[in-house]
């Protein structure tokens, strides 16, 4: 096993030479990672990524089914968070309705971002990040995604993740909430949805526009694959681990199962808080930039529709070992969709001055009848001059 995943990681690119010129290797102050976790020798996490930075003072949002805060693997790491489902929690914990042996699913994408280890010996890829957990689930998929991610950019979130997806195109208000994240330079990762040997269909908040979109990777062989069940989609940007992938559930126990995609963006999320706590002047453009240029291919040769550039490769997203001026299709579809809007507000017909001419009529209405009112009065005022001459008289 050992000696398949420092294959893996030559097959990556990454070797003890790519650490950044002036970091030392230090010993990690977390348990080594049990042997599941095949990511942490593919990618050499302890021994490249963790000297530069194990993701401090990043804060990264889950929006899910919460997070079980109170397990010794999570202790200081959830921040309060939110509920926008009902269920009268601050997400910190998990409302996951799934039979008890596989509940946690929001626990679970924590667990891979920055479990501690501290009771299973479980890790995260970025232990120094924060999490801040927002209970998206049962809460109709629509309002929560936007309601969420809103929320998360408000609360000081540098990433989102969503593991989670509606069986849907991406709808005006969830696309106008991750605008509302980009414009406050704040990266949504997404998981690209697991129905891709079905009906693949498109899943929201995935597809989008400006969402990373990750698909799973696993290894057959020597070699990286994608997962066959990852969704054939356009908007797929990166792949990342997502087969085989344990983690921690809500009863505090790490459950091995085949993992999927919601696995593969919660540790895509992972990277990217690493990321931005390497470069925290770094705008979050450039950031996604580094990670999709930075991917190694995983066949079919060039961009497909599972794993979109490939696997990601976190050290050269950290040594800066990528070219300048490669794609960016995260952002594109962003800056499009934005043009759009500006496009359609601008071409607009000028709306009709309603309310004036109303205010008009309303003023007209007001003049006639004081009119009316005062030659009333005046009626009345003649009439009772008259009659008091003929009382008189």
């Amino acid at each position: 096993m050992r000696r398949l995943a420092w294959a893996l990681a030559v097959l990556l690119g990454v070797s003890i030479g790519g650490l950044p010129a002036g970091v030392a290797l230090a010993a990690p102050a977390y348990p080594k990672p049990l042997p599941a976790q095949w990511w942490f020798d593919a990618w050499q996490v302890r021994e490249l990524l963790w000297p530069r930075t194990q993701g401090e003072g990043v804060i990264v949002a889950v929006l899910d089914t919460g997070v079980q805060a109170n397990l010794p693997d999570l202790r200081g790491v959830v921040l309060p968070g939110a509920d926008v489902t009902g269920h009268g929690t601050d997400g910190r914990v998990d409302v996951d309705t799934e039979p008890d042996a596989v509940a946690g699913h929001g626990t679970a994408m924590a667990s891979l971002i920055a479990s501690q280890g501290a009771a299973t010996g479980f890790v995260g890829v970025a232990p120094k990040a924060r999490i801040l957990p927002v209970t998206t689930h049962g809460g109709g998929a629509i309002g929560a995604f936007s309601k969420g991610i809103r929320w998360a950019v408000d609360h000081g979130a540098q990433v989102i993740n969503i593991s989670q997806a509606a069986n849907s195109e991406c709808v005006p208000e969830v696309q106008e909430a991750v605008g509302y994240a980009i414009e406050h330079d704040v990266i949504v990762v997404a998981g690209a949805g697991n129905v891709g040997d079905e009906e693949n269909y498109a899943s929201m908040p995935a597809d989008c526009a400006g969402v990373v979109a990750v698909g799973a990777v696993g290894v057959a062989g020597d070699k990286f694959a994608p997962w066959s069940k990852t969704e054939r989609q356009p908007y797929v940007a990166v792949g990342a681990a997502g087969v085989n992938t344990p983690g921690l559930l809500r009863d505090g126990v790490v459950h091995t199962g085949a993992g999927g995609t919601s696995s593969a963006s919660a540790l895509t999320s992972g990277v990217l808080a690493l990321a931005r706590s390497a470069y925290p002047d770094m705008p979050a453009r450039e950031v996604v930039r580094r990670l999709i240029g930075s991917c190694l291919d995983v066949a079919p040769d060039g961009r497909d529709d599972q794993t979109g550039y490939g696997m990601i490769r976190p050290n050269r997203v950290l040594t800066g070992n990528v070219p300048d001026g490669g794609p960016n299709p995260v952002f594109a579809a962003y800056d499009s969709w934005k043009a759009e809007q500006a496009a359609s507000a601008s071409a607009a017909p000028a709306p009709v001055a309603e309310p004036a001419r109303k205010s008009e009529e309303r003023i007209i209405l007001i003049v006639v009848v004081g009119v009316v009112a005062l030659a009333g009065l005046l009626v009345l005022a003649v009439f009772a001059v008259v009659l008091r001459l003929r009382l008189r008289s």
